[in-house]
Order: C-alpha cells, then structure tokens, then sequence
C-alpha cells in the first residue's frame, strides 16, 4: 500500500524554514527603511547647513563662534558650532571651526551628529 502526502516531520521542516525567510526578510526590510531615513535626514542636514553657511558668508560678523541653536524647520535639530584649533595664515591666527547638525530627538541613542563641517574661520582686517 503506498502512502500519499508529508510527514509531519516534513511539514514542521517546512514550517521553519518558511518563518525563518520570513523574519529574515522582514529583519532586512526594516534595516533598510531605517538606513534610508538616516540618509534623507542627512541630505536635509546638508540644505540646512548650506543655508546657515550662506547666510553667514553675507553677513559681515561671518560664522558664530562656539554657539548654537535650533532649527525652526526641524523639530529637535540643532545646529552648533566650537573653535577646534587655531591655524597661523599669513602670520595672522585663524580659528578652525566645526559646524555641526546634530539630531537631539533620540532620547536612547543621544544626540546623532548627521553633519560635521570643518572650515577655516575668516577674520575681519582692522
């Protein structure tokens, strides 16, 4: 007598290895919209930064130094700025300065620096 159908061995087998390609798949999906959120806040980082930059290229006090604030745009989003170093150019001391976004809305992680500008600090001739 020949017995048609699937163990239960079979079946149980089969079960596993479809959840496993399931959660496997859901896993990677989910890394992957988070990767691309990190990416589109990143690339509105680089606007927002672009702006401020621009803004302070017009303006004659030139880049803030060792300050900060938030963004209006961006809930949670503040900008900042610190002297990192001094350079001497053309005998005169110019400041390095770093222009950072930083994403402070994470309240388990901290805050995320999405973007970091380093940039020789122009200074006003007397």
């Amino acid at each position: 007598m020949s017995r048609r159908g699937f163990t239960l061995l079979e079946v149980v087998i089969a079960l596993v290895l479809l959840a496993t390609v399931l959660v496997t798949s859901l896993l990677a999906l989910g890394k992957q919209r988070q990767t691309l959120r990190l990416a589109n806040d990143r690339q509105q980082a680089i606007s927002l930064a672009d702006a401020l930059l621009t803004n302070w290229q017009q303006s004659p006090s030139g880049i803030p130094l060792a300050t900060g604030g938030p963004f209006v745009e961006r809930n949670g989003w503040w900008w900042q700025t610190d002297i990192i170093a001094n350079r001497i150019v053309f005998g005169r001391p110019h400041p390095i300065v770093r222009l950072q976004i930083v994403d402070r809305t994470s309240a388990t992680r901290g805050d995320r620096v999405l973007v970091a500008i380093e940039m020789l600090h122009r200074t006003m001739e007397n």
